[in-house]
């Protein structure tokens, strides 16, 4: 895309158009109170209930095109199979109007097919070089719907339409489950910086008197935290991914008739190089597609400005009326890809096996629901990954391990799977079924390799030494997983299960009972990350001693699980 830049001079008394190498293409004098006179006739209008927005189109190509002076119309006259993106300084109350909607001989520019047009709001000329990475784009995505705020959004079709319009090249979604500003910063903590290529930012938003525009984000039990720009700014501690989309209504909106920076600006300011926001409240279905349509783009090797573009262009022709309400802010940095093309020779491929396979591997019976079926269970989930991501003994929430229990057909082998798949760094390890020793020990030498295998097979070594001996061998964390776990249970294959244990507790087999206290043992010993799930239709009487298993269950719910 060829990038022009229309710089505000002299307290707004002066406009000049620079290209990239910074030449003055043009330069024209502005009247006193013109700035002023055209924010009230677009603003006023713009706030209607039915605005005009050809009208304002052109009534706003008018103005950049200069009288007489054909600004824009001149520079898109001279492209030659390329795109335009006009980037203009957010001083003078500028950021606050709807440049998306400039329009020209009756059309709007951003429809045009053969020359996508980008508006940007312009925070810093300043920026740094970027180079497209040989590889997927990587993603972190945290929706946050605290407890008590209405609507409720559908963010789990958000993630599934993301992960579904990545197609062959794929996305590395990483999903921070717990909505809250500590669970993103330790999400980016754990990863580094310059990992992520996109953070992706869903939910409710608002702009307060008194507080500005804020984030409704969660605390780390589910309540609402009202988060404002600087605490977000605070918790990245400046690892900001190339792209930030902040998907919440108002985001992209500069509050006091665009005295005030909005949102999205206030992060650019910080440090973030590009920031996707939103001006408006804004339809769930047109967020929702508008992610999608940009995310397909972004991980086909498309440059930034143009996915953006055409992001907007898809959804005008689609009928979304959203579309010019997205808003895009960035510093002096290059727009140019984030990823190389599919076809790029060495292109790393994605390498995260969607975690139903490994419950199809372990001859799983009952089928695991796809993502697009998977609602209503995030408080759940969000339970599970508090006690699975507990590191330290003393905390209330440790646990070695937890068992989702519940009737047949509630989901809880699905919970399962949703957690190995928010457990992206594990190596998941899969039982279906009856399990001993001989079964523990066979899965785990087929997927941890000669050395653990060696460790496994020590001779005159108990199990849980070698366990032991194997956690502390392995670089990466182990997901133990025990599905369908009932099955191991005292009289559960003659339909009579033992439930004699403490609060009517199931009575696990002593073969199980064995192996599932050594496994928990080992974790324990070793202070390990590596955690135990295990689902099955009843409480269990787990192993006595220091190891603690938590209980999650699972209740009925009027929709599919």
């Amino acid at each position: 895309m060829r990038h022009l830049r229309i710089e505000v001079l002299d307290e707004g008394g002066v406009l000049r158009l620079v290209d990239p190498a910074g030449r003055v293409l043009g330069r024209r004098s502005v009247a006193a109170g013109e700035i002023d006179a055209l924010i009230d006739e677009v603003a006023g209008a713009y706030a209607a209930p039915a605005p005009p927005l050809s009208t304002l189109g052109h009534r706003l190509h008018d103005w950049l095109d200069g009288s007489g002076q054909r600004w824009l119309s001149r520079e898109r006259e001279a492209l030659r199979g390329e795109g335009l993106c006009v980037r203009l300084d957010v001083e003078h109350r500028l950021r606050h109007l709807p440049w998306e909607l400039v329009a020209d001989n009756g059309a709007f520019l951003v429809a045009d097919v053969a020359r996508p047009f980008c508006r940007l709001r312009q925070v810093s000329p300043t920026g740094r070089a970027w180079g497209a990475a040989n590889r997927p784009l990587r993603a972190l995505f945290m929706a946050s719907s605290p407890e008590g705020v209405l609507p409720v959004l559908d963010f789990e079709e958000e993630e599934v339409r993301i992960l579904r319009a990545a197609g062959a090249g794929g996305v590395e979604l990483v999903v921070e489950e717990r909505g809250s500003l500590a669970g993103l910063a330790e999400r980016l903590r754990d990863h580094g910086a310059g990992y992520f290529d996109v953070l992706h930012l869903s939910g409710h938003a608002d702009v307060a008197e008194g507080l500005g525009p804020h984030l409704l984000l969660e605390t780390d039990t589910g309540r609402l935290d009202r988060t404002v720009a600087e605490r977000l700014i605070a918790a990245v501690e400046g690892h900001w991914p190339r792209v930030v989309f902040v998907s919440g209504c108002r985001t992209g909106e500069a509050p006091e008739r665009g005295v005030e920076p909005s949102f999205a600006e206030r992060l650019v300011a910080a440090g973030a190089p590009c920031v996707v926001g939103w001006a408006q409240p804004v339809g769930d279905l047109a967020a929702t597609a508008v992610a999608a349509s940009l995310y397909q783009r972004l991980g086909a090797g498309e440059r930034v400005d143009e996915a953006v573009a055409r992001a907007r262009q898809d959804a005008l022709e689609r009928g979304w009326g959203d579309w010019h309400l997205l808003r895009l802010y960035a510093d002096g940095s290059p727009l140019g890809p984030l990823v190389t093309r599919r076809a790029t020779p060495g292109r790393q491929r994605l390498r995260l096996r969607p975690a139903h396979t490994e419950f199809l591997d372990a001859n799983q019976a009952s089928r695991v629901c796809p993502h697009d079926r998977f609602v209503g269970r995030r408080r759940i989930l969000q339970r599970c990954l508090r006690h699975l991501g507990t590191l330290h003994q003393a905390d209330a929430n440790y646990a070695e391990g937890l068992v989702i229990s519940g009737m047949g057909g509630l989901g809880k082998s699905s919970v399962a799977a949703r957690l190995c798949e928010r457990l992206s760094g594990y190596r998941r390890l899969v039982w279906v079924g009856e399990l001993d020793e001989g079964e523990l020990l066979r899965v785990m030498a087929e997927r941890l390799g000669p050395a653990a295998t060696k460790a496994l097979n020590e001779p005159g070594v108990d199990l849980r030494q070698r366990l032991r001996a194997v956690l502390e061998l392995l670089e990466d964390p182990v997901l133990f997983v025990l599905d369908d776990f009932e099955r191991n249970v005292e009289g559960h294959a003659a339909g009579r299960p033992r439930l004699t244990g403490p609060g009517g507790a199931a009575v696990l087999a002593p073969a199980a009972l064995d192996v599932l206290d050594a496994v928990l043992w080992s974790i324990r010993e070793t202070a390990s990350p590596a955690r135990v799930v295990i689902t099955c239709r009843y409480e269990i009487a787990g192993p006595t001693g220091p190891t603690r298993l938590v209980s999650v269950p699972l209740e009925q719910l009027a929709g599919p699980t």
